[in-house]
């Protein structure tokens, strides 16, 4: 099981890719890092934008599990918010 962490600040306006795809399903957990309401961070696929993606609350974590191929990405549609990231990949 290979075990990676990251942490990736999203510009205003812009997504970025926070999880990369796998050939096997593999657990995400996600912590929106900034406790101040000036920034607003949407998590979903690579098209997400902040009428189409899940809301993730300043301060909090979530977990997902992705399936095989998919990939997560978070997008800013206000300031920029610090997303930690790990990403837990289950072995072949």
């Amino acid at each position: 099981m290979a075990l990676t962490n990251a942490q990736y600040t999203v510009a205003e306006g812009t997504r970025v890719r926070i999880a990369s795809a796998d050939n096997m399903p593999q657990d995400v957990i996600i912590h929106e890092g900034d406790n101040a309401s000036s920034t607003k961070a949407f998590l979903g696929d690579s098209s997400v934008t902040d009428t189409t993606g899940l809301h993730i609350i300043n301060g909090t974590s979530l977990q997902m599990t992705l399936r095989p191929g998919d990939e997560l990405y978070a997008f800013s549609s206000q300031g920029a918010p610090v997303i930690h990231v790990i990403q837990i990949q289950k072995n072949d």
